[in-house]
C-alpha cells in the first residue's frame, strides 16, 4: 500500500462515518432531532468535526510524503544501473553494428536497414543493455552527424530512453505523483455533493459571481 492509497482509505472511513451519522440524525425518531434547526445544528457539529479530521489527516500525509521526498531524492540522484559484462558487451555490439552499417554502406537503403536492425535491437534489451545505450547515444549521434534519418532516429530513442529509471529513480516519480494525486477524493466528492454541504456550496456560488 502506497502512502496515498494509505491516507485515503482513512479519509475514506472518516466519510462513511460521517454520512452514517448524519443518515441517523435524519431518520431518528427521537423528538429531538424533529425540528430542523436542531438537525442542522447536531449535523453542522458533525461536518465540523470532520474538517478537523480531515485537516489533520492532510497535515499528516503532507509530513510522511514530503519526509520520503527528500531521502527518496538523495537515493534517486545517486542510483545508478549496473549492467553486467554481458549486457554492456550486448549493447556495445548493437551500437557498433548502427555506427557501421550507417557509415559505411553503399546505399542509403543499407543505411536505413542498419537503423531499422538498432530499433529492432532495444526492443530485445534489458535495462541494464539500454542504461549502456542511453549513456552513449550522445557519442553515437556525433560519430552519425549529417546522415538526416540517423540523426531524427536518435532523437527520438533519447527521449524514449528518457523514461528509462533506476528503481529508486522509479520511486522518487511514484512519490511525487502521490503527493499531486487525488488522495483526498472522498472528501471531496462529499463537499461537492452531500447535502450537509450544501449550504457551503450555496455560499460558494453566491460569492463566485458577486
Amino acid at each position: 500500500m502506497t502512502i496515498a492509497e494509505k491516507y485515503k482509505r482513512e479519509i475514506e472511513g472518516a466519510v462513511s462515518s460521517f454520512k452514517k451519522e448524519v443518515a441517523k440524525i435524519e431518520k431518528s425518531a427521537n423528538p429531538y432531532y424533529q425540528l430542523d434547526e436542531v438537525r442542522d445544528y447536531e449535523i453542522g457539529k458533525l461536518r465540523e468535526t470532520l474538517d478537523g479530521q480531515i485537516k489533520a489527516i492532510k497535515e499528516r500525509f503532507y509530513a510522511e510524503i514530503d519526509a520520503e521526498i527528500k531521502s527518496a531524492t538523495f537515493a534517486a540522484k545517486t542510483s545508478k544501473f549496473n549492467p553486467t559484462s554481458e549486457e554492456k558487451a550486448y549493447a556495445e555490439n548493437v551500437i557498433q553494428d548502427l555506427i557501421l552499417g550507417v557509415r559505411f554502406g553503399y546505399t542509403e537503403s543499407e543505411k536505413l536497414e542498419a537503423l531499422g536492425k538498432f530499433e529492432k535491437e532495444l526492443d530485445l534489451m534489458s535495462e541494464g543493455a539500454l542504461s549502456v545505450v542511453k549513456s552513449q547515444l550522445p557519442s553515437v549521434a556525433d560519430q552519425l552527424a549529417g546522415h538526416e534519418p540517423s540523426e531524427k532516429k536518435l532523437r527520438y530513442i533519447s527521449h524514449i530512453l528518457k523514461e528509462l529509471r533506476t528503481p529508486a529513480q522509479q520511486y522518487l516519480v511514484d512519490l511525487e505523483e502521490q503527493k499531486a494525486s487525488g488522495y483526498d477524493l472522498p472528501y471531496r466528492i462529499l463537499r461537492m455533493t452531500h447535502r450537509a454541504y450544501k449550504g457551503e456550496r450555496e455560499i460558494f456560488s453566491v460569492s463566485k459571481y458577486e
